[in-house]
């Protein structure tokens, strides 16, 4: 179904970019409802598809045939756009479509992004273009679409790159190249399972939600004033470093009642510093579970199997060790050869992991609001991407080892009938149900919850919001 909505958003961006025009234009994902969408975080303007392109309105059912047999399929059928999917564009707050003709959408969102540039050339601008291409399922417009579905990735990416040189010939034509940073990157690596729909990684070790290279390492291409032209950086940044490195080009200050855990890399950006400004590097399974580090050429995971849920003994954990200045596709296993290294980047990486969890911050604040209420609580902790612990539980009086999807099936086996389940990492309140409802944070809500009166509702909301703050 589409995503849950977000509590109320940190105010961190729009506080850094409040003197400047902003907008949004392309694939957002961090909750559809009004009141989390992008105006909500401060942008001025939005126009988009809120959330994968491979997701239906309202609830996210009745999708065509998946794989890349079923991606092969659509694309052999352009109008399949509009009459097998239900996705939605929205204008700032409006669907103004639906369903959404993706063929045309990553050159409409160029053209947004065009025209708001155009517009605010005499003033500071920000714009945030995240295309919703080349997820699948892939369109292009009828006018550069290479009918061979082998061709479908390349077909798409070709077109981005037309779309982006249209919008960096735009910034040239209107003489604002030299005062404007350009950021081109991607969010992950390739999603290997839809092969010619998918891409690929070259040489590095698998794709898509996984903490091998493949799935992590991006590329990144950066063009601005002071940014050495023809430069190649190897040093380590990531997307959560943007933030704080774009307030210090343009004079923003970061708000101090919010936490940013990204660092500010302008002198990186502009060749001035050999060094990156960040460590180390920590890496999490799509569960939200912690597997591994990086730190200078050495990278360690350590990745839980997959148990079998009959199974009393769980299996060892895979400890691999690789240096990636030497193996960048992550060939050989150096942990035996290495235990000290090991055992260094293993205290590293729970130290730096602990430290940037909030729960113990809050979880006294959280039970003791709950207990005012009468509603029973249970803390669920993701720590695991499997459920074989279960059994272990006699050994966790308040947190349970479970995987986010089975929390509840979980809930079932362990006989808990009433109250809430509490999921800290994502700072939402859940019905123990098969079907976990969605957050407490909005008026349409509240009919979800049988306890909850509207006064309960508000100091609900409120609390979730001084736990983001936290």
């Amino acid at each position: 179904r589409p995503p849950r909505s977000t509590p109320k958003p940190s105010s961190a961006a729009s506080d850094v970019y409040k003197r400047q025009a902003t907008a949004c234009f392309g694939k957002w994902h961090l909750g559809y409802q009004p009141e989390v969408l992008p105006r909500a975080h401060g942008f001025d303007t939005y126009f988009g598809i809120p959330y994968s392109n491979d997701m239906n309105y309202p609830d996210n059912k009745e999708k065509p045939k998946g794989g890349p047999d079923g991606m092969d399929e659509l694309w052999a059928d352009p109008e399949s756009t509009l009459t097998k999917w239900k996705t939605p564009l929205i204008e700032d707050e409006e669907i103004i479509e639906l369903p959404v003709d993706q063929r045309t959408i990553t050159r409409r969102y160029t053209q947004k992004a065009i025209d708001f540039i155009t517009e605010n050339k005499a003033k500071p601008f920000f714009v945030y273009l995240p295309h919703s291409m080349p997820h699948i399922p892939l369109y292009v417009p009828d006018d550069v679409r290479n009918p061979d579905p082998l061709y479908a990735y390349i077909n798409t990416i070709e077109h981005i790159d037309s779309e982006v040189g249209r919008l960096l010939d735009t910034l040239d034509d209107l003489n604002l190249a030299d005062n404007t940073y350009v950021l081109y990157t991607t969010d992950n690596g390739p999603w290997l399972r839809f092969k010619h729909h998918g891409g690929t990684a070259g040489p590095l070790r698998d794709g898509k939600g996984t903490t091998f290279e493949g799935g992590q390492r991006v590329p990144c291409v950066l063009r601005g004033p002071g940014v050495p032209a023809g430069s190649v950086c190897h040093e380590l940044t990531g997307t959560i470093d943007v933030l704080p490195t774009l307030a210090a080009l343009v004079g923003g200050a970061l708000p101090s009642q919010h936490r940013i855990d990204g660092v500010d890399m302008s002198p990186l950006w502009h060749g001035k510093k050999e060094a990156s400004s960040r460590e180390e590097f920590l890496y999490y399974s799509s569960h939200g579970v912690l597997e591994g580090i990086r730190q200078g050429p050495w990278k360690l995971l350590v990745k839980l199997p997959r148990q079998n849920r009959n199974t009393r003994e769980p299996k060892a954990a895979e400890v691999l060790l690789f240096n990636l200045e030497e193996d960048l596709g992550e060939q050989e296993n150096l942990a035996d050869k290495y235990p000290e290294v090991v055992t260094e980047l293993q205290k590293k990486m729970e130290a730096l992991d602990n430290k940037g969890k909030v729960n113990n911050q809050f979880n006294a604040f959280v039970m003791e609001f709950l207990a005012s209420k009468g509603i029973e609580t249970h803390f669920i902790k993701l720590l695991s991407n499997h459920e074989s612990l279960v059994h272990k539980l006699e050994m966790f009086p308040i947190e349970c080892v479970v995987r986010n999807r089975a929390t509840g099936s979980l809930c079932k086996r362990l006989g808990i009938e009433d109250g809430l389940i509490l999921d800290p990492p994502l700072f939402e309140f859940f019905l123990k149900d098969d079907d976990l409802g969605d957050p407490l944070i909005n008026d349409h809500h509240i009919e979800s919850f049988g306890w909850a009166t509207q006064e309960d509702a508000d100091a609900m909301r409120d609390l979730t919001l001084k736990i983001n703050d936290i």
